[in-house]
């Protein structure tokens, strides 16, 4: 009895299998990143839908915790709370075909991602999340507002905190 020739391991099939595992793996982190900022724009995009013609309603959509901490805000920004959005929306007269900026100031943009949603929901058709919130706004050295009930000294510490202009 002859013993039969041994087949080769199938090398050219397993480098296939592992092509295209990798090529899924990719494609879903690609595809993740894109869901993630497919709403989001800069601070730049904002001052050209100003500059353009199509001024956006800012919403300032930051806790309130963190709204008493950091008396800042974006110039001419709407102060929404994002603990009671309804209400809080309630008394706004905002038109839902306008295009909205939602900002805030957590990691990731997390409450103005919230928000964003909440928006859509109600019927908002553009709404967008300021990449970077309130400190990629100050940092592009972008007009910013205090609260009127800050002295001089606690507007420029700050001022000279956020390292923008007020």
């Amino acid at each position: 009895m002859k013993n039969p020739k041994p087949k080769p391991f199938p090398w050219f099939w397993v480098a296939i299998g592992v092509t295209f595992v990798s090529a899924g793996g990719f494609g879903g982190q690609w595809l993740h990143r894109w869901n993630k900022n497919r709403y989001r724009v800069h601070p730049s995009e904002v001052v050209r839908l100003i500059e353009g013609g199509k001024a956006p309603t800012i919403i300032d959509a930051r806790r309130s915790d963190l709204y008493e901490q950091l008396p800042l805000t974006i110039r001419g920004s709407v102060r929404v709370a994002p603990e009671n959005l309804a209400t809080s929306m309630a008394g706004l007269d905002l038109d839902p075909n306008r295009p909205v900026v939602a900002y805030c100031s957590c990691p990731d943009e997390e409450t103005s991602a919230r928000v964003a949603r909440e928006l859509r929901k109600m019927g908002f058709k553009d709404v967008k999340i300021l990449k970077g919130g309130l400190g990629a706004w100050t940092n592009a050295g972008l007009p910013i507002e205090t609260r009127s009930d800050l002295s001089q000294v606690g507007v420029e510490l700050y001022k000279a905190l956020a390292g923008g202009n007020v």
